[in-house]
């Protein structure tokens, strides 16, 4: 009687995992590692149902001990080939995750790219385009400078010119900020030098 669950249960199990394997075989796309597989749980049912026959035969048969035999040869033959074969989907799987990986590398490489492009055009935007009206401004401005006798307006001219002056300072130092002259320039180590140095003053 334990006999006959163990071999309900056995042949229940193996026809689950047959029928699994067979539904896994088109996402395998049909290879033959996968198929050798599938067909040898099929086989591995097969045997156990003709253990269950011969179960309820009572004397097992010569003809049905060999088939027995030789479907369990054929089940091992088909799982070493299929094991040897289904190296080859992992190594697709591996050159899958290698081509993901270089293609966000391309990615993130263009991103960065496209960003530094548009951080230099922006900062060269403000300093050709903003820096020569403020000098033009600063020029206009020095020369009112012998013209204003007042004390008052002397004072508001030199509080100008000093706000023209801050104002150049700033956009020369955003425009820097943004693409520095030395990183693009001179490279990594001597823009570092030059932020180090403009920190520590």
């Amino acid at each position: 009687m334990v006999r006959l669950v163990a071999l309900i249960i056995s042949i229940v199990l193996q026809i689950i995992a047959a029928s699994i394997a067979l539904g896994f075989m088109k996402m395998t796309k049909y290879r033959l590692s996968w198929i050798l597989l599938s067909l040898s749980f099929v086989f591995m049912a097969i045997r156990k149902i003709i253990q269950l026959f011969e179960f309820f035969r009572g004397t097992p048969s010569y003809t049905w001990q060999m088939i027995d035999e030789w479907i369990g040869v054929l089940i091992s033959v088909m799982i070493i080939v299929g094991v040897i074969l289904i190296r080859e989907i992992f190594y697709s799987l591996k050159r899958a995750e290698i081509d993901r990986l270089r293609t966000e590398k391309r990615v993130l490489n263009a991103i960065i790219n496209t960003e530094e492009n548009e951080r230099k055009r922006f900062a060269k935007d403000l300093h050709d385009g903003l820096g020569p009206l403020l000098s033009t401004v600063k020029m206009s401005l020095s020369s009112l400078t012998g013209r204003i006798t007042d004390p008052t307006g002397t004072v508001i001219l030199n509080n100008t010119n000093h706000l023209v002056n801050e104002s150049i300072n700033t956009i020369k130092d955003i425009s820097n900020n943004l693409s520095p002259h030395v990183l693009s320039n001179f490279g990594l180590t001597s823009a570092i030098g030059a932020f180090t140095t403009k920190i520590n003053q």
